[in-house]
């Protein structure tokens, strides 16, 4: 958007310079939700493998308690 907001300055500068800016705010806007997505997954990953290898360790101790049993 911003490409094509230096390309309408010579047409029409004010739409040109409406365009420039409404990309400026856009590229703002994908690197924040850029960074709020690694945020999230370096967040989120560990405690779903936390979760994931507790329930592991549940079923395997439930087993073997199982199996000293008989």
């Amino acid at each position: 958007m911003f490409i094509s907001g230096i390309a309408a300055c010579f047409s029409n500068p004010a739409a040109g310079i409406l365009r420039m800016g409404g990309g400026c705010l856009l590229m703002a806007l994908g690197i924040l939700v850029g960074i709020a997505a690694v945020w999230l997954t370096a967040w989120m990953i560990p405690r779903l493998l936390r979760k994931f290898t507790d329930f592991c360790q549940k079923i395997w101790r439930k087993i073997r308690k199982e199996g000293d049993c008989t």
